[in-house]
């Protein structure tokens, strides 16, 4: 997705801002460097994915609105 196009989804459903991920989407898509994430569900999909990125890596929970 291009960086404009990610900002219009926003638009289009009424929100003031990006999530993190799509954020990040945009600034990568300018050439600015960010760290590499990966989404994940499993304790299986986490090994994979440490793997893959290399350690040290950080867990963090994905909050999709609305909070409850």
């Amino acid at each position: 997705m291009e960086r404009l196009e990610i900002i219009e989804k926003a638009k289009s459903q009424k929100r003031k801002a990006l999530t993190e991920a799509e954020s990040k989407e945009v600034l990568k898509k300018y050439g600015i460097p960010v760290v590499e994430e990966k989404a994940v569900k499993t304790i299986e999909e986490t090994d994979i994915a440490a793997k893959k990125i290399g350690y040290p890596v950080v867990l963090k929970r994905i909050r999709i609105p609305p909070y409850t």
